[in-house]
């Protein structure tokens, strides 16, 4: 299918079944993930009985879940790689039909990569930490709601900071682009000089990116070290099992690793944003 536009969306539009027939196999994926610590519980609680039932369903999970995830990544490779072999030649029509240099193509077939891995290894984790975050959520209100009322405040300051820092998160991924776009033509001009410049500002653009993320990373990673500190404090107050406390610690810690991704997945979509107008300009 031909592409009248390079966007997320359009991609979306012209393969729509191989792109939501990786999704639903990420999804069954992930809710199968999402019960190794409820399984892990439960055959703890088990074993403390002498009963091994609790073993025998953890192993099925772990089978279950190795063929849903082996068969997942290797239609992703087929999927993603196809769409990659008929969308660049598109692109590089088009820039040769509006007399682009080649600095120009060369970066923005590099950007157009970008897009389609972002549906391939970015996509799948976006969805795994969702389903996480959710399913974690629902999971864990049953068995502590002290300590879920805790993951949601926490959930809310994490998508406060980076609301906030997502209008610095495109100036500087445009910045950055403007920069690589530029990388060729300073290459080829075989001028010492330029290419020291050009290796300079692409160095400086990258530590800015690199420093204001992980400031942001450093803000919210205090959240989820408060929150991991009173899940431990109030499970170990309460009257649960062994099992059921495991489990709690467990979820606690997959939701904490969820919320902190999500976000970072935000800022590259923030980029991919960015990238979308570039190459439709």
């Amino acid at each position: 299918m031909k592409l009248q536009s390079f966007t997320l969306r359009s991609l979306l539009r012209a393969y729509p079944w191989r792109i939501v027939l990786t999704l639903l196999l990420v999804v069954l994926d992930s809710a199968l993930s999402l019960l190794f610590p409820l399984f892990m519980g439960y055959a703890v609680d088990a074993l403390v009985a002498s009963d091994y039932s609790g073993v025998v369903a953890l192993a099925g999970l772990g089978l279950a879940s190795l063929v849903i995830g082996t068969a997942r990544r290797m239609l992703d490779t087929r999927a993603y790689s196809g769409i990659y072999r008929q969308v660049v030649p598109q692109l590089v029509e088009r820039e040769k039909r509006r007399s682009s240099s080649i600095s120009r193509i060369t970066a923005r077939v590099d950007l157009l990569r970008e897009m389609v891995e972002f549906f391939e290894e970015s996509m799948p984790e976006i969805v795994r930490s969702l389903i996480g975050v959710v399913g974690t959520v629902l999971i864990l209100a049953p068995l502590s709601l002290p300590v879920t009322i805790a993951c949601l405040i926490s959930t809310v300051l994490v998508f406060l900071v980076y609301g906030i820092a997502g209008t610095r998160t495109m100036m500087l991924n445009r910045g950055y682009n403007d920069v690589v776009e530029s990388q060729v033509d300073s290459i080829a001009s075989a001028d010492s000089s330029a290419i020291r410049h050009q290796v300079n500002a692409q160095a400086r653009w990258s530590v800015r990116l690199s420093d204001f993320e992980s400031v942001n990373y450093a803000i919210i990673w205090l959240f989820m070290i408060g929150l991991l500190v009173y899940s431990l404090l109030s499970v170990a107050a309460s009257a649960a099992s062994a099992g059921a406390i495991l489990s709690v610690l467990i979820y606690v810690f997959q939701y904490t690793d969820g919320v902190v991704i999500l976000p970072l997945y935000y800022q590259q979509l923030m980029r991919l944003r960015e990238i979308s107008v570039r190459l439709n300009e």
